[in-house]
């Protein structure tokens, strides 16, 4: 998809079409690999991708029924979200974590909906599993979220302190910084 996002539309549109007659000329010949992907997986990404999340949640449900891949399990959940869905892929997502458990990435993804949604206890929710658990790519994303969504939900004045010294602690990234823009704007 990241070399087919720059091209021209028409040509874009051939080649991802290409691209989908190919995964589906696989056929199920295809066993999940050691990171418990397969050719649902890649399918129902690259119908997300175009903008087809319907036809993509059918793909990793199919990728469920065969493999009981925790990467369909993901996309699926992913793909729910995309329909506004949250609760279907809260379900998926879960599933997914009890397969592959270090696997929190989709956790971040399910807090940032509830986050974009201020249904805050449950974004708190899927930020507290992940900064509990997770690798430090998925903490870093996670960490400042929840300190920006305890600011929300409580307006206490230390929780944005708390945010500006995450931040400022780990100035590469990114998502501290914009979550301190967020709460800027959001003072006025």
């Amino acid at each position: 998809t990241q070399v087919l996002d720059p091209m021209e539309s028409v040509q874009r549109q051939r080649l991802w079409d290409a691209c989908l007659q190919a995964l589906r000329g696989l056929g199920d010949n295809t066993a999940p690999r050691q990171d418990m992907t397969n050719r649902y997986t890649t399918e129902c990404v690259l119908l997300r991708h175009m903008g087809r999340p319907e036809e993509g949640l059918k793909v990793a449900q199919e990728g469920i029924s065969r493999h009981k891949a925790a990467s369909c399990y993901t996309f699926a959940g992913l793909c729910c979200l995309d329909l506004d869905d949250p609760e279907g892929a809260e379900d998926y997502v879960m599933d997914g974590l009890k397969l592959d458990p270090q696997n929190l990435a989709p956790c971040n993804d399910l807090a940032d909906y509830f986050l974009n949604h201020r249904i805050l206890d449950k974004a708190i929710e899927y930020y507290t599993l992940v900064v509990d658990r997770g690798d430090q790519q998925d903490v870093d994303w996670a960490e400042p979220s929840l300190i920006f969504c305890r600011w929300l939900d409580s307006g206490d004045p230390a929780e944005l302190e708390r945010l500006v010294l995450c931040a400022a602690a780990k100035p590469q990234n990114q998502r501290g910084a914009q979550l301190c823009q967020a709460a800027r704007q959001k003072r006025g």
